[in-house]
């Protein structure tokens, strides 16, 4: 469980980033 949502997280992250760029 620890993984897919620390996966998922990470995901968000990239997301936001990409946005903010």
């Amino acid at each position: 469980m620890f993984l897919s949502s620390g996966i998922y997280l990470l995901q968000l992250v990239r997301l936001m980033l990409l946005k903010c760029q």
